[in-house]
């Protein structure tokens, strides 16, 4: 099921920031999801980051990552601190090794709790510029 969720926020996303990798690099990028400046309760939940082509969600994801606790922090991330609403995903080498460093690409973050799905990656539903740069 999917549900709106304005009122959660990821901070980077809310000041417009785009996440930047370098062709070869592998890179985990951290981030605090908090509602009305609170962090929001990860226990039990995941979360999902999605890379890709174009702002529509098709479908086709370049990078698609689920990640809880008990995830894998070296290849996928990991929800670090649950009660603080603490994630990160890790972006690995070969994840982006097919992607072109002269287009950007869209990242849309996802938070699962149970049945209800939240896109918290920005407010009204956009996704944030995912830029893979020359090394």
């Amino acid at each position: 099921m999917y549900h709106g969720a304005e009122h959660k926020t990821i901070f980077c996303y809310e000041k417009g920031l785009e996440l930047k990798i370098k062709q070869g690099e592998s890179i985990g990028f951290a981030f605090t999801l908090s509602e009305e400046g609170n962090p929001v309760d990860l226990t039990n939940s995941q979360m999902i980051m999605q890379v890709r082509d174009g702002v529509e969600d098709t479908g086709v994801y370049l990078i698609n990552k689920t990640i809880s606790t008990e995830s894998d922090p070296d290849t996928l991330g990991v929800i670090v601190s649950p009660l603080e609403g603490k994630f990160m995903f890790k972006v690995n080498a070969s994840d982006i090794s097919s992607m072109s460093t002269t287009k950007p690409y869209f990242v849309a973050i996802y938070h699962v709790d149970g049945e209800i799905k939240n896109c918290i990656s920005a407010n009204n539903h956009q996704v944030a510029k995912f830029l893979v740069m020359n090394p």
